[in-house]
């Protein structure tokens, strides 16, 4: 189990869980900040491993020439998702913005599937976006995943409801399964 609050019935709407603090539904602007934050740690590995590799970069470009180069940063980024969050229920970016996510069902952390499916429903259209060409666009269907969770009371997005989970506020401190 984890360090929130959860009631023993699976919340269905927005009064079953707290108005504020540990246990309620996590704000999609913080939510936003610490995707941001994941995004940033990443890539700035990722060009680490770039550069530490001598990978040739395109002319006029950032991006490297060869395809499995490319395909790094969305891979390196759905392996951190999912093992961070299987492992702690937190990203980096989601303990410094004070966000867990627990299963749906019953507040437990959830399991290394559904933090895969968690980080693949929008991940695999990082992988589309990052072969270039007119896939580029795909990291657009990425970005509407994520804003999904806006038109939702409880601020769950098409990727929590397909790995059944929900992001909520927690205390500072990263919780390992138990």
């Amino acid at each position: 189990m984890t360090d929130l609050p959860y009631p023993a019935e699976t919340p269905r709407k927005r009064e079953d869980l707290p108005d504020k603090g540990a246990g309620s539904p996590a704000p999609w602007g913080l939510r936003a900040a610490a995707r941001l934050l994941d995004l940033f740690i990443i890539y700035e590995l990722w060009n680490l491993l770039i550069l530490v590799l001598g990978i040739e970069r395109g002319a006029n470009s950032q991006m490297p020439v060869d395809l499995w180069a490319r395909l790094l940063f969305p891979v390196m980024f759905i392996v951190y998702e999912t093992v961070t969050i299987a492992r702690f229920g937190q990203t980096f970016g989601k303990f410094i913005c004070r966000i867990k996510v627990v299963q749906w069902s019953d507040g437990h952390l959830p399991t290394p599937l559904e933090s895969a499916i968690r980080a693949l429903v929008p991940g695999v259209f990082l992988l589309l976006a990052f072969i270039g060409g007119p896939f580029i666009y795909a990291a657009a269907i990425a970005v509407v995943i994520y804003l999904t969770s806006v038109a939702d009371t409880l601020y769950r997005g098409i990727h929590e409801k397909t790995s059944n989970t929900i992001e909520l506020l927690a205390p500072r401190g990263l919780s390992r399964k138990k």
